[in-house]
């Protein structure tokens, strides 16, 4: 069976210089929930600090230096080697928080580690609702998590808070499987063919006419772009423990 790993974090601000500032994560493996992780995470120097984003997560940030960043990335990744899986990312807009992750652990240097525990697909609860709702009459007002959480009634209590919002996309992934005869989906995976062509492509890698590959910084800020890259290359591959 699948392991898919639930994951939730919270930022300093927005863009790509924001820092993560906490991680939540609950495994699901061989169909049962396992104890989950969390910790707030020092942010990297230079990171944006939006005061407006501290108001709606809640986190004293004189605190955060408790929590150095290399050794909270370092304790995330002994815990996820615990459970000796390579784990599917499932999130509430998953791209958002995969890519969060994969900063971070480019920021420790540790992008070696992401690839290696994490696959290449994920599963996004919000795309998935976006799904399931799309032909029914009866719609929840919106697709955030929030207002998911307030059609199934699912209680939501310290919104934006990491770990009770983890907690909420548990059962509403939940919810969102009864909604089908089969289990949920794994988001859209590409053909190997789709793969390639999108990218190795020019924009991700440029040959020179010696023959050697260099890879492009848009490939460095793309965690998808990268695993497929480094398979292709070096032959860095994931697979299931």
């Amino acid at each position: 069976m699948s392991s898919y790993l639930f994951i939730d974090v919270e930022t300093s601000g927005f863009g790509d210089n924001a820092a993560v500032v906490e991680i939540a994560a609950i495994p699901y493996i061989d169909g049962e929930y396992l104890p989950h992780y969390q910790s707030y995470v020092a942010p990297h120097i230079g990171a944006t600090m939006d005061a407006k984003a501290f108001e709606v997560n809640g986190i004293n940030v004189s605190s955060l230096k408790d929590y150095p960043i290399k050794d909270t990335v370092d304790s995330f990744i002994k815990w996820i080697d615990n459970h000796e899986k390579v784990f599917t990312i499932v999130a509430h807009n998953a791209k958002f928080d995969k890519e969060k992750l994969y900063q971070l652990f480019c920021r420790t240097a540790n992008y070696g580690d992401f690839v290696t525990k994490f696959r290449f697909n994920h599963v996004c609860t919000m795309e998935l609702a976006k799904e399931l709702f799309k032909n029914k009459k009866k719609k929840p007002e919106g697709f955030s998590l929030a207002k998911l959480c307030k059609f199934f009634g699912i209680s939501l209590i310290n919104a934006h808070s990491a770990l009770p919002d983890i907690e909420a996309t548990v059962q509403l992934y939940e919810e969102l499987k009864k909604m089908k005869a089969k289990d949920l989906p794994i988001a859209k995976e590409l053909t190997y063919l789709e793969k390639r062509r999108k990218y190795m492509a020019m924009d991700y890698l440029t040959i020179n006419p010696e023959g050697d590959i260099y890879i492009n910084c848009k490939a460095t800020k793309d965690s998808d772009a990268m695993s497929f890259i480094l398979s292709e290359i070096y032959d860095i591959t994931v697979s299931d423990l």
